[in-house]
């Protein structure tokens, strides 16, 4: 588990993917006194957004999942960028792949993509940030699946459809955007399910129920 302070430094606590300690303490993340406003932890690996919207990921990245231009693990401080000298307003991580939407409302995700998780509408990884799309208001990676909302208030999801957590339909994944039926606040992908909030603040589930 991950968070970042009050003095906008990141923290984190758990176990330590390399060692398999158990740190039960919260502990300071080193990051050569950059500044953090939001961290999201995936597996084995973490990105934080810094105060000037720059995106820095450490740990596991053999898929590409930090975004750094090489399917490479970095297991030194959190100095290292998300490639593409973009801005991020909000950065997601799911399982094995990330997303972020700029300044711009600009959607970007990279890693990995074997189920159509980063919505480039093919099945290739990426180890530095895919544009997907324009006008986007918030989104969250889930385990191999991505959902999202845009500034009109429509939803997507996307990724592994096995258990229709990103859609009705047959398909057992889905490599592009697959509009949500409805008009949405916010949508939260988990690792087998989805949660929304819709433009009248009812919240719906679906996906895995267990």
């Amino acid at each position: 588990f991950c968070a970042v302070s009050t003095k906008l430094d990141v923290y984190c606590w758990g176990t330590e993917p390399e060692t398999g300690e158990s740190i039960v303490t919260p502990t300071k993340v080193p990051a050569g006194g950059t500044q953090f406003t939001s961290v999201s932890v995936g597996l084995r690996y973490l990105c934080a957004v810094a105060v000037d919207g720059t995106a820095y990921c450490k740990g596991k990245g053999f898929h590409g999942e930090l975004g750094t231009g090489v399917a490479e693990d970095v297991r030194e401080d959190l100095s290292v960028p998300v490639q593409g000298g973009l801005k991020f307003d909000q950065v997601t991580t799911g399982l094995y792949h990330a997303c972020g939407v700029t300044v711009d409302d600009e959607l970007y995700c990279w890693g990995d993509n074997e189920y159509g998780q980063l919505g480039t509408g093919n099945d290739a990884s990426s180890a530095v940030p895919v544009k997907i799309g324009t006008g986007w208001s918030q989104i969250s990676a889930g385990g191999d699946h991505t959902c999202g909302t845009k500034l009109d208030g429509t939803g997507y999801c996307w990724g592994l459809n096995d258990f229709h957590q990103v859609s009705p339909g047959a398909e057992y994944q889905y490599a592009t955007p697959q509009k949500v039926n409805g008009a949405w606040k916010s949508l939260h992908s988990g690792y087998s399910y989805t949660l929304g909030v819709d433009s009248k603040g009812k919240g719906y589930g679906w996906g895995l129920a267990e």
